[in-house]
């Protein structure tokens, strides 16, 4: 796993308990607490799980308490601030983003020697209900869980987000979201907004440029491999 995972969850603990609690989480790892990480670096998977697990217990906060934190600030603090200049149109909504995430995860790793992202497969149920099949040997599927809400906050819409099992989530997309894009013509909308590049950027209501937004998020899950 790429070292920014660490450097997030550094910062994250840093910025909402101090830098002792940083600490005690590394020597609760068994790490020396000066140990520093890179972003761009290979972490095992192991170290980052050690660290994880010993961040809920310093910080007394459960499983899922932790998975929530963590997506909600990747996606909402840290991945704005250290990617902003990273900026491309294509998603215009949470579906949407979500919907290209597995595309994404091929693109962006299918370059980068012994990368094993995370795949998706996508069911829907109906209209609004889309079911997430979540594809790794890693098992973090409640922090795929924390990071799909990150995005519905970034996005301003409100998911419903629910794990269905150890391999599978739950999303309702509210009714304006859904009939923004319709599963039948995602694909087409892909397509076209790929090829509209003389379009003017749209803007949110807090005046963020929403090209910005998808970038950043682009980058969010690329890392995850």
């Amino acid at each position: 796993m790429k070292g920014v995972i660490v450097t997030c969850l550094e910062s994250l603990v840093k910025e909402q308990f101090g830098q002792h609690s940083w600490e005690n989480v590394l020597e609760e790892a068994g790490l020396d607490k000066h140990t520093l990480f890179n972003m761009t670096s290979n972490v095992e998977d192991t170290s980052v799980l050690d660290i994880i697990h010993a961040a809920c217990k310093v910080l007394d906060l459960t499983p899922d308490q932790a998975a929530d934190a963590f997506g909600d600030y990747w996606v909402n603090a840290y991945a704005p601030k250290v990617y902003s200049m990273y900026y491309r149109r294509k998603a215009h909504s949470a579906k949407e983003m979500l919907l290209h995430m597995d595309k994404l995860h091929e693109t962006v790793t299918s370059s980068v020697p012994d990368a094993h992202p995370p795949r998706f497969d996508y069911e829907w149920q109906d209209e609004h209900t889309l079911i997430m099949h979540y594809k790794s040997h890693r098992g973090l599927i409640d922090f795929l869980i924390g990071l799909i809400k990150g995005v519905g906050k970034y996005y301003n819409e409100d998911l419903r987000v629910a794990k269905k099992s150890e391999t599978a989530v739950e999303i309702v997309f509210p009714e304006q979201s859904s009939s923004e894009t319709s599963p039948e013509t995602e694909q087409k909308t892909s397509e076209q907004a790929g090829a509209d590049t003389s379009r003017k950027p749209e803007v949110d209501e807090a005046g963020s440029r929403v090209e910005e937004k998808q970038s950043i998020l682009q980058k969010i899950f690329s890392f995850f491999k």
